[in-house]
């Protein structure tokens, strides 16, 4: 199953990125849901501002504000997915 949201608020905690689905939601701590780092097989780039999170049991199509925010997360991610393989190789 993939999972597309057009606006979503992401955060990370202790190898955790909860995704909020308002700015409401994560004023109030309710996340809508988790993404474990562990889980996450493939981070892509999609067009400079999208990208997809690839886990075991779905993909996560995601939207950034701009390319530098989406740099921001897709770099960090595919690294720690990199070093992670090469850890359990």
């Amino acid at each position: 199953p993939s999972l597309y949201i057009e606006r979503v608020y992401l955060t990370n905690t202790r190898a955790i990125l909860r995704y909020y689905r308002s700015i409401s939601k994560l004023r109030q701590g309710s996340p809508s849901g988790n993404v474990s780092l562990y889980d996450i097989q493939s981070v892509r780039d999609f067009d400079g501002s999208s990208f997809c999170l690839e886990t075991s049991s779905r993909t996560f199509f995601l939207r950034a504000n701009s390319p530098v925010e989406q740099a921001s997360w897709v770099a960090p991610l595919d690294d720690y997915v990199k070093k992670r393989k090469e850890w359990t190789s």
